[in-house]
């Protein structure tokens, strides 16, 4: 971890960083359209810097996972320009990325190199400016790899090092897992890169012993968060859940739904009205979703969305089924 400050492109790197944060300093921040989304986390933060927690209970209380929200709060607490804040986050994960690239001998050239292609990558000029988790996602997957690739860069080194980047890797893998749903799919990633860490060459029996040991340190993070954000919506609203998509009865009913009408492939749509309609005639508790779901197509209510961007329109298109159904079920009561 020595000379982190290449001695001879440490000006080129740093002139570009300046450079990035230039044109991204006059943007504006963009809240995507919907309840369940940009407002929602902006909902989450405000009732958290009032000191109760996600607010009063409905179906949408838990539709999100809060840690976007509480870097929302903390944001606002600072003061901070929020697409500012956010490029700043993603400017510290190609920094530390750098680093880790460093620990691991890699020639100051490429690591510049690949360093100054992650900064200006164009797949990172929107997402910084939306209410939304896509734009800090990125940096918190960066953050994972670079403690990945610390964690197998030191090899022997010390003591310290090594601490560093488990708590950099522990901090971040638990930021990453709850800070979308779908953070799952980065499973086989750190499985990869677990192996790797801990059978790199020149690493000894008992240092390989210690690299275990201190590699499932992370893993258990996250899982010391997950229960934290139960803890806290069992004491608020009685329910030991981290957020209501990953309910245990939400994700049953969508299982035995996606089965109905499994014979044919239908793009793009998870649940065909097809299906919904076998499922009215077996679940009496399902049937009495059917007024509000009956509405929900030919670009109406929650067919909008599919049917602008997706041209289906006669259908609830991708994740939309999931807002749907819970719409329709607080309408039943």
């Amino acid at each position: 971890m020595k000379h982190f400050f290449f001695a001879k492109y440490n000006i080129l790197f740093f002139s570009v960083i300046l450079l990035s944060l230039y044109l991204h300093w006059d943007s504006s921040i963009y809240p995507l359209e919907g309840n369940h989304d940009s407002i929602r986390y902006l909902e989450m933060a405000e009732t958290m810097l009032k000191g109760e927690w996600l607010g009063s209970y409905n179906h949408m209380t838990l539709i999100r996972l809060p840690v976007y929200s509480m870097l929302l709060a903390l944001n606002s607490m600072a003061g901070w320009r929020l697409h500012i804040m956010q490029h700043i986050l993603h400017i510290l994960s190609i920094i530390l990325l750098s680093y880790a690239l460093k620990s691991a001998k890699t020639e100051d050239w490429r690591n510049t190199f690949v360093c100054i292609l992650c900064i200006l990558h164009p797949v990172l000029v929107m997402p910084v400016n939306y209410v939304a988790t896509e734009a800090v996602y990125t940096s918190f997957a960066t953050v994972v790899l670079s403690g990945f690739i610390g964690c197998w860069g030191e090899k022997n080194g010390s003591l310290f090092c090594m601490l560093f980047w488990l708590i950099t890797l522990s901090i971040s893998l638990a930021l990453l897992w709850h800070i979308r749903a779908e953070s799952v799919w980065i499973l086989p990633s750190c499985i990869l890169l677990f192996t790797l860490s801990l059978f790199c060459p020149g690493v000894g029996f008992s240092a390989r012993c210690k690299k275990l040991l201190f590699l499932f340190i992370p893993f258990l993070f996250v899982f010391v968060v997950k229960d934290g954000l139960e803890r806290m919506n069992q004491k608020y609203y009685g329910i030991s859940v981290a957020h209501e998509i990953a309910e245990a009865n939400f994700v049953n009913a969508f299982k035995g739904l996606s089965r109905l009408d499994g014979e044919r492939h239908h793009p793009h749509v998870p649940v065909t009205f097809a299906a919904m309609n076998e499922a009215y005639q077996i679940s009496p508790n399902f049937f009495r979703l059917k007024s509000f779901l009956s509405e929900q197509k030919d670009g109406k209510g929650w067919s909008q969305f599919g049917c602008e961007w997706m041209g289906i329109c006669d259908e609830l298109a991708g994740g939309w089924i999931m807002w749907a159904v819970r719409d329709a079920a607080a309408s039943a009561g």
